[in-house]
């Protein structure tokens, strides 16, 4: 037998292994799935197993994310679960209802359903202002969750007065060690980014940096999050020497941490892929950008933003390789996802329309070229019309946070940060950032909310 016959039956040996982690039956009782970022046997299970387990479990996150790796569905049982929470709660009058309403929102809005989730995140605001105060966490962060959405929406003159005054109400009310400080923070400068205002922004993503790594340590998923944007940004300025380091090692990293198909993991993937673009270094630039595409497609499906957005970047790949045939197959997938998803006069939308009509020019079928129209805040961003994505920058998906910090998710860092009971971030040499609760099976009301941005390659 020859080495390449010996690893076929390895390879049929290990798919007759395979068995549902919940039944743990095999693909003789239906075809086994990897919907999530679980490894070895764990990453294996029947869609209906799983559906069952998360109608029935009485763990809070079972509606959208696995229990064991965190790694969120992002589908349409998620959204079904969580309006039947967030509609019995209000029946009953329940205070979780507030909470049940910012984690359906954040779930839209990383589904591309921004007009649904907007109105869900202004009574989120509204209650919280007139609940808690205009000071409290939850106020901050629910401001900074509509300014998210407005960003996402395109609508970036009317994020950044919201941007603004959630980290100067933030300083002011909780401290420059405080969580929610440290998320505005990034959050302004992402949209600064976004707005061309580089020098602006890059101080901004330096000091988040910084802080994250004294007060979390250097393996937070919020710490990669603020490495990978910075390191988003020195591309964007040409730096390219500055930001490889910044982008390698975010996506080291985030493998080491959470995984090859977690939606950070796969931000990362897309944003190194882009780097290395920018660099010339085609063939590693196409296997970084492909993994990034395929992963996304599998574990979140044809029609969400970001496997939209790895689509765009792939295409703009291959485009420059010269594989036109391809890159027009891809361009054309995004902008009907897109379309889909946001309709037709987001930001999104027009570079996706403007790149495929580039495409056509640039092959002779100009008359197919549609010009789409053009929207003064895409424009101030400084993109030409075969641009690839934004940088994909996850913290504006990571933003979240509802009530007390004391049982913040627990990091895999070595030397990081314990919030304390006001969530002020305190250093802590002997042990992960946060508490107990993800190894322990708790949930609570301070789960992570969100999923990597997209943003142009920015996502």
């Amino acid at each position: 037998m020859d080495a390449s016959e010996g690893r076929a039956d390895a390879a049929d040996s290990a798919r007759d292994s395979r068995e549902c982690r919940i039944c743990h039956a095999g693909a003789e009782d239906g075809p086994l799935s990897q919907p999530c970022g679980c490894r070895g046997s764990a990453s294996w299970v029947h869609r209906a197993c799983l559906e069952r387990w998360r109608r029935s479990s009485t763990r809070r996150d079972a509606a959208y994310r696995c229990g064991t790796c965190k790694v969120e569905f992002r589908d349409e049982l998620s959204l079904e679960l969580l309006r039947a929470r967030l509609d019995a709660q209000r029946e009953r009058g329940s205070a979780g209802a507030l909470h049940s309403m910012s984690r359906l929102a954040v779930e839209l809005q990383a589904q591309g359903r921004l007009a649904e989730a907007e109105p869900l995140l202004r009574e989120a605001l509204e209650v919280c202002r007139a609940t808690r105060g205009a000071s409290h966490s939850d106020t901050l962060l629910s401001t900074t969750r509509l300014a998210a959405l407005l960003q996402d929406r395109g609508e970036l003159a009317q994020a950044e007065p919201l941007c603004r005054e959630a980290l100067e109400a933030s300083r002011a009310a909780l401290g420059t060690r405080h969580a929610t400080y440290l998320v505005a923070m990034n959050d302004l400068a992402s949209l600064l980014h976004d707005r061309g205002k580089l020098s602006q922004a890059e101080p901004l993503y330096r000091e988040c940096l910084a802080a994250r790594r004294r007060l979390l340590g250097p393996r937070h998923p919020d710490t990669l999050v603020s490495l990978s944007n910075l390191g988003t940004l020195l591309r964007s300025l040409g730096r390219l020497e500055e930001a490889a380091p910044l982008q390698e090692a975010a996506l080291q990293l985030a493998r080491e941490t959470l995984g090859r198909r977690h939606s950070d993991t796969l931000a990362y993937l897309s944003n190194l892929g882009l780097l290395r673009l920018a660099q010339g270094r085609l063939g590693e630039a196409e296997g970084l950008c492909r993994e990034a595409a395929e992963e996304s497609r599998a574990t979140q499906g044809l029609q969400h933003p970001e496997t939209a957005a790895s689509m765009s970047n792939l295409a703009a790949l291959l485009k420059a390789q010269g594989r036109l045939d391809e890159a027009e197959e891809l361009y054309r997938a995004a902008l009907e996802s897109r379309r889909a998803l946001l309709g037709g006069s987001h930001p999104s939308v027009l570079r996706s329309a403007s790149s495929l009509s580039a495409l056509l020019r640039a092959r002779g079928r100009g008359e197919d070229a549609a010009e789409p129209p053009t929207r003064p805040e895409a424009a101030a961003r400084g993109r030409g019309e075969d641009a690839a994505e934004p940088p994909t920058r996850p913290e504006a998906r990571l933003r979240r946070r509802d009530g007390p910090h004391r049982s913040m998710r627990r990091s895999v860092s070595s030397a990081g940060a314990l919030p304390a009971a006001d969530g002020t971030l305190v250093a802590d040499g002997g042990g992960c950032a946060g508490c107990s609760a993800a190894n322990t099976g708790a949930t609570s009301d301070n789960e992570r909310h969100g999923a990597p941005q997209e943003r142009g390659l920015r996502l």
